[in-house]
């Protein structure tokens, strides 16, 4: 991290020396796979100004913030020594291996609101722009060393814990998509603090991340349009919590007003594995694990454990009050290699999403009757 401090020529401003860099050290030493930088989102002056997160994830940016440039593009200490261009820092591999914003100690601390939709917008800022890891200094406020934290001095959270969790709550995902899908969406006439992340999720929802960047107050109303409607649009605000804060049906256009933190706009798409749902217990003296994936049609798979020895299969799924949502069969010929697989596309038998919750799967056979909790997430 101490390229941009180092006096002489040694060429730590490359993670490897190329040939005719000119310096002390041979043409080909390599330093490491990685840039690392400790690029501070308060800087040197501590001050709230718009697109402050953005501006210290900027990886050619000379500016309040020891970023990549100063570290490996001009190395700061004295007149400096060049090392990657402009065009070279954009595609370098980095990492952040500390950053923060204190919420006590000097003038320039943040309050403890101000830290958690700080570290949001810093989170994104810095995904957005390729940071391979951002690492917060600290994890726990230190009397001696300062508070920095996401945690207090006792071990609980502090604002900026409780919203990091609720952002990453909110975004969570298990497996991998390997093809993910595109969303044609605009944002008319954005202003330059307003930034967008689009990812999409195994289960093949979206899930759009826009924030703004004004800490220091004022905000902005934009719309994401969509060139085709979504059947389920959600909207969902971290620092609130992880449920949703608004709900629209068949829509083509989301309204927002954005001040200084993330909204989360939640595109189902019609033919999308709603849910990533899983239950384990035991069966007929097996383990039987229910699941949720997404198949290659787009439908849904129920796959779970099962013998041909049990005879048929019956499976319903009910909510907590025990109504019948879904039922399906299955035939003991139709299992196969011990288990058996349903196509389902997450709806009621009478065509609704079944919603995020708790629910019932049972599982009827020769062998016996079992229940399972099955979470919707």
């Amino acid at each position: 991290e101490a390229g941009g401090s180092e006096p002489d020529n040694c060429g730590l401003q490359f993670l490897a020396i190329p040939a005719g860099a000119g310096t002390l050290m041979s043409d080909g030493t390599v330093y490491a796979d990685y840039a690392n930088t400790h690029n501070y989102v308060c800087g040197h002056s501590g001050k709230l100004v718009d697109n402050v997160c953005w501006s210290a994830e900027d990886p050619t940016l000379n500016g309040d913030w020891d970023g990549l440039y100063v570290e490996y593009g001009h190395t700061w200490w004295g007149a400096g020594f060049n090392g990657y261009t402009s065009s070279q820092l954009i595609s370098l591999p980095r990492v952040t291996t500390e950053t923060g914003w204190t919420t006590s100690g000097d003038a320039t601390s943040l309050t403890e609101e101000q830290q958690a939709r700080m570290f949001l917008n810093l989170y994104l800022a810095a995904f957005k722009r390729n940071w391979s890891y951002t690492f917060i200094y600290m994890l726990r406020d230190d009397p001696n060393q300062g508070y920095w934290g996401l945690f207090n001095t006792d071990y609980t959270p502090k604002t900026s814990g409780a919203y990091l969790h609720n952002l990453t709550t909110i975004l969570a995902d298990s497996g991998s998509i390997s093809a993910p899908g595109q969303v044609n969406y605009s944002i008319p006439n954005p202003p330059a603090t307003v930034h967008d992340l689009l990812m999409q999720k195994n289960s093949g929802v979206y899930e759009l991340v826009v924030w703004n960047e004004r800490p220091a107050g004022g905000s902005n109303s934009v719309t994401v349009n969509l060139a085709a409607s979504f059947p389920t649009v959600k909207v969902y605000d971290p620092t609130t919590g992880t449920a949703a804060v608004q709900t629209f049906a068949n829509a083509n256009s989301v309204a927002l007003a954005l001040s200084d933190h993330p909204n989360i706009v939640e595109l189902v798409p019609a033919n999308a594995a709603l849910y990533s749902v899983k239950a384990e217990g035991l069966f007929g003296g097996v383990v039987v694990t229910f699941r949720m994936t997404k198949g290659n049609s787009g439908a849904c798979m129920l796959k779970f454990n099962a013998y041909r020895s049990a005879g048929n299969y019956l499976v319903t799924v009910c909510d907590v009050q025990g109504r019948e949502l879904y039922r399906t069969d299955v035939r003991s010929a139709e299992v196969s290699g011990g288990h058996a697989v349903i196509s389902w596309d997450g709806r009621t038998s009478g065509g609704a999403g079944i919603g995020r919750g708790v629910y019932v799967v049972k599982f009827f056979s020769g062998a016996g009757t079992e229940m399972r909790k099955l979470v919707a997430e």
